[in-house]
């Protein structure tokens, strides 16, 4: 997406200070949290999250980087791990035992759960900004010289609850052991970590293993 500075840059700062604004809150609440908060910290969650993944927080992530925006301006919301960081935490805080037990119970959770996990990586693409550089979208690329992972997360509906999953973005056709590599990279600066390329196919077929053992469950 393309800026007039003149036109439009005043609408993307109403934007990014409203999100500013609730992601202040979002973390005063987890600083000083209390349950009788939850609900009210679940719903700043959710349209943060809405924002995070949106095609509106990468264009204003690219106004940022192009220097459209004023030096002054607050923008926590547009790092890389300011609202990430939220949203983990508020995980921490939805992961406690369920009270329903039992194998269907368990098995129906898991089937959820692995359709939530293909939704999510259906949606992850890379996307080449305007400086030349690429980035993954709706996704968090934990950048590595060796072993470089990719994070997806978000709120499960049909579970009720958040959902983080994760993809390793290295070789391991070799089996060499992490220790190894690192022994290797010292020496000849081999890496076993995939280029974007790779990663990209790495998604795709990590979808079609996904879709493979859903079919494998349903049956």
């Amino acid at each position: 997406m393309l800026y007039n500075k003149y036109m439009t840059t005043q609408a993307v700062i109403n934007r990014i200070t409203e999100y500013e604004k609730l992601l202040c809150e979002a973390e005063e609440i987890l600083q000083n949290y209390t349950p009788d908060r939850h609900e009210e910290l679940r719903g700043l969650i959710k349209r943060l999250e809405a924002y995070y993944t949106s095609d509106e927080w990468r264009s204003d992530y690219e106004a940022d980087e192009a220097g459209e925006l004023p030096a002054d301006l607050k923008r926590g919301v547009l790092s890389q791990d300011g609202i990430y960081n939220v949203l983990e935490r508020f995980q921490e805080l939805e992961e406690e035992p369920d009270a329903e037990t039992g194998p269907a119970c368990d098995a129906e959770k898991a089937r959820k759960s692995l359709e939530y996990e293909l939704f999510l990586w259906s949606r992850v693409r890379v996307v080449e900004l305007a400086d030349g550089s690429r980035v993954f979208t709706r996704a968090r690329y934990v950048e590595d010289e060796l072993f470089p992972e990719l994070i997806v997360r978000g709120y499960n509906p049909e579970n009720d609850c958040e959902e983080e999953y994760s993809l390793k973005c290295w070789s391991m056709a070799d089996q060499k052991t992490k220790e190894e590599w690192k022994e290797e990279y010292k020496k000849t600066g081999n890496s076993p970590a995939f280029s974007f390329s790779e990663i990209e196919q790495r998604v795709r077929g990590y979808r079609m293993e996904l879709k493979n053992r859903l079919e494998e469950m349903r049956k």
